[in-house]
């Protein structure tokens, strides 16, 4: 006499990217119908998107309306999130998603299953909008402690989870409940967390990424967006007041460049705050950053003063320490509050400051800030005229950092010879301004790094031109293979 056959129908949503996943799904339930589901008169029918016939009406309600008529669900995501299907959600897996849950709520669909891949630490590094997404979606997941998730790095561990869920199923159908070597269920209050390992990114996990993200942001080519969420996630995992400032310092650099000032500088007052009286040297370093990135978000908000006393506050603290990042934070203060003073006398009166607080300092960091500031200095001196100190001052920086064992530093002498010959074509000295662009040249020629070799481009480039509009054409176009050359 036939056995009687009990048909369960289990969906399958992911976005792209897991066509290994889908394969092994189906390939999973044949396997488990033909050695446990069939001799108990039971067969699981795999069911996705692939299976969904063509039909009117929009293509994702058709998918809906295949997952309306299963019973379980299981949902897979890696580093993708899918795009908008035209209805309000952001994806059509998030769309599968909400359904399955209102299906579930409803005692249609008898249970959920949620996996994540781990993510590649390649990709970790340069989070993009789809990643961002599922961090997100992951991290509500976790943070609403309605469901528990598998997460896995090798195939063969999804393989053998589904099977596991499969072996329960199979269990639920004979009516035997779920045994200890069952895997967990949609509802945490049914479920066994202790088989679930899952792995959550660390404090320096997060902080590491922010950090790379931050170093994209500012050169142009991060996602300021992204960065704050790894920020956020950051704050949650500190687990002292060292990692919390950590992460409200590269949290406030992310309000920042998301033109969110006075929330940066309330992030970083938070820091002032809380630490400000602190003697632990980690913790100084934390007020002193969050008082010179206060700042930098009060001067672009156009509060001049209070970034000047934001940065002398940095000053004050800090500027007799024995720590040489305290003290290289305080030379940056002032170098930045030379800024701030714009092209007057108090400005040059702070540039002096630093020559004078620094000049005989070993520190290639320290060197680097006397070397901006007397750049700096003479660029203020040519806003106000003074041109032979102007000249002086670029001179001064020359003779002392352009063969420096620093690169950093030498790149602020490239720039002040640089500078003067530009100064030079204002005054009309035009023979003297390709006689510098030369010296520029010669001295940094074979240099290694990109900073200096896109000064010496710009000053090959500038000499090209000046030669051009002098018509001597024979030398303008003998300086262009060199041009070529420091500009690859």
């Amino acid at each position: 006499m036939p056995r009687p056959l009990t048909q369960y129908s289990v969906f399958i949503g992911s976005p792209e990217g897991l066509d290994e996943e889908r394969h092994s799904f189906r390939d999973i339930l044949r396997r488990f119908n033909e050695n446990h589901g069939q001799p108990d008169g039971v067969r699981f029918e795999p069911i996705g998107w692939e299976d969904t016939l063509p039909g009117m009406g929009r293509p994702q309600e058709l998918i809906n309306e295949d997952l309306r008529n299963c019973d379980y669900a299981i949902f897979v995501l890696h580093d993708r999130w899918g795009t908008p299907t035209g209805s309000g959600a952001t994806s059509g897996t998030e769309e599968e998603w909400q359904l399955a849950q209102s299906l579930y709520a409803a005692n249609t669909i008898r249970n959920i299953c949620l996996f994540f891949k781990d993510v590649d630490a390649s990709k970790l590094r340069d989070l993009g909008p789809q990643l961002l997404k599922v961090i997100d979606f992951k991290n509500r997941i976790k943070d609403e402690k309605k469901h528990l998730f598998k997460c896995y790095a090798k195939q063969s561990t999804f393989v053998e989870t589904l099977e596991k869920y499969l072996g329960k199923w199979l269990r639920d159908h004979r009516g035997e409940g779920a045994s200890p070597a069952s895997w967990a269920t949609l509802s945490s209050e049914r479920s066994e967390a202790a088989n679930l390992a899952i792995q959550e990114p660390s404090f320096k996990y997060w902080l590491s990424t922010s950090q790379n993200l931050r170093e994209a942001v500012e050169a142009g080519s991060g996602d300021a967006q992204a960065l704050f969420f790894c920020t956020e996630q950051a704050v949650k995992a500190a687990n002292s007041d060292l990692e919390l400032a950590k992460a409200q310092n590269v949290k406030g650099i992310a309000h920042f460049y998301l033109n969110n000032h006075a929330a940066a500088i309330a992030g970083f007052d938070t820091i002032i705050d809380n630490l400000g009286a602190a003697s632990n040297p980690s913790l100084r370093k934390q007020v002193a950053v969050a008082l010179f990135n206060k700042g930098i978000a009060l001067r672009k908000l156009g509060r001049s003063e209070d970034s000047i006393a934001s940065f002398g506050d940095v000053v004050d603290r800090y500027g007799t320490s024995s720590d040489t990042q305290l003290l290289v934070m305080a030379a940056c203060a002032l170098v930045e509050k030379g800024s701030v003073l714009d092209s007057t006398e108090e400005a040059i009166k702070v540039y002096d400051d630093v020559n004078r607080r620094f000049d005989k300092a070993p520190q290639p960091e320290l060197r680097e800030q006397v070397a901006a500031a007397l750049v700096k200095k003479a660029i203020t001196l040519g806003h106000l005229g003074r041109r032979d100190e102007e000249f002086a001052s670029y001179d001064d920086v020359v003779n002392r950092f352009a063969a420096d064992p620093a690169p950093a530093v030498r790149t602020w002498a490239s720039r002040a010879l640089f500078n003067k010959g530009v100064s030079l074509a204002e005054l009309g000295k035009f023979d003297l301004e390709i006689a510098v662009y030369d010296d520029v040249d010669r001295r940094f020629r074979t240099a290694h790094e990109l900073s200096l070799r896109e000064v010496v481009a710009k000053a090959l480039a500038n000499k090209a031109t000046r030669l051009l509009k002098l018509a001597r054409i024979d030398e303008a176009i003998a300086a262009l293979p060199m041009y070529c050359c420091a500009s690859r």
